[in-house]
């Protein structure tokens, strides 16, 4: 088994940490630009 020392735990929190932070603001943009669409053609049915 691999030794994975505190400070690489520490490391890998911070880096999901720092991805799930883009990953909602790309949500939150993709769901913006959604409601525009919507707003200037309509409702998608």
């Amino acid at each position: 088994m691999n030794d994975i020392s505190s400070d690489d735990i520490f490391l890998l929190k911070q880096r999901l940490a720092e991805q799930e932070a883009l990953i909602h603001a790309l949500q939150e943009k993709l769901s913006n630009r959604e409601r525009e669409i919507v707003s200037v053609n309509g409702a998608p049915y």
